[in-house]
């Protein structure tokens, strides 16, 4: 995939199965210094979660599993005053050469013995960073 019109790898090895959850880290490299701002990670205006969440605009969000025609978004949590946020990055590092920027992320379990990782495109006003990740391994903790 390219970023600023730089080549930018992406990988997940695997995620592994901890009670009722995902949890893997999606790694991004280059060759070359890439700058990454995190609004290249948010989720199209058209995909609403389940909340409203505080600060929706600022996150590595659209880190989401497909699974039997149905999307997974990353696990959300609920600060004291209800406000909802999601369990991601609120930042990104710039990719140095040599190095991985890691994302981590927890999702719902799917069930399945692999997953498949979508980092949905869509409208709005930013260029969202678009691909999918297919036969990702699960294994148990």
């Amino acid at each position: 995939m390219t970023i600023d019109d730089k080549t930018v790898h992406m990988s997940i090895d695997g995620v592994i199965r901890v009670g009722e959850y995902l949890a893997g880290t999606l790694m991004l490299t280059a060759s070359e210094r890439v700058y990454v701002d995190n609004w290249e990670f948010l989720l199209p205006p058209e995909i609403e979660g389940p909340h409203s969440w505080a600060g929706w605009m600022m996150g590595v969000y659209n880190l989401t599993l497909l699974s039997a025609g149905q999307r997974y978004l990353g696990v959300d949590y609920s600060y004291s005053d209800g406000d909802w946020v999601m369990l991601s990055n609120d930042f990104v590092f710039e990719i140095q050469p040599g190095d991985a920027t890691r994302f981590p992320v927890v999702w719902p379990d799917t069930g399945e013995d692999s997953v498949t990782l979508d980092l949905p495109a869509g409208g709005g006003v930013w260029e969202r960073v678009a691909a999918r990740l297919t036969d990702i391994p699960v294994v148990n903790a």
